[in-house]
């Protein structure tokens, strides 16, 4: 897959599972929220508005309704309704000017804090040796049984 030199990574947490966005809400605005997730800086920044530079905090962004219904692949009243939403669940703040919109996430540095991350395994190269031995041991075993079960076969067969 070329991502066109855009690298790097977000976290993403499990719970996402469980929140209204995707177990009761629009599939759309689920789309819509990932977009915003991917797209958001990762550090801060500046943007020429044409007349002045805006100040681009880490977790925001700089766009327009359009350009975010077409990267998320969603109707603009979609985008709309999922933004409306975001505000509303105080999940994002939305800025809107007649150029554009600046999109901020609320929380960003908590939720992407790596370092602080629950379900991370925690541990030391000994701890990763061992589990990689497991799934050794593990694959090893069912090579086993798989080899077993192909010895009762061809005996069956025969």
């Amino acid at each position: 897959m070329n991502l066109n030199g855009s690298g790097g990574y977000i976290l993403l947490h499990r719970k996402l599972l469980e929140h209204p966005l995707m177990t009761q809400l629009p599939a759309a605005w689920f789309r819509i929220w990932i977009a915003i997730l991917l797209r958001v800086n990762w550090k801060p920044g500046t943007w020429w508005n044409g007349t002045a530079n805006v100040t681009v905090s880490a977790g925001s962004m700089v766009t327009s309704v359009e350009k975010l219904s077409k990267t998320s692949r969603a109707s603009t009243k979609q985008t709309r309704g999922a933004l409306a939403y975001l505000q509303t669940a105080n999940i994002a703040a939305i800025k809107t000017t007649s150029h554009y919109t600046l999109i901020t996430v609320l929380n960003w540095a908590t939720y992407q804090n790596a370092d602080e991350d629950e379900g991370k395994p925690k541990g030391n190269a000994e701890g990763e040796q061992r589990a990689s031995q497991g799934q050794t041991e593990g694959k090893a075993g069912a090579t086993i049984e798989e080899g077993k079960q192909g010895s009762r076969e061809a005996e069956n067969n025969t």
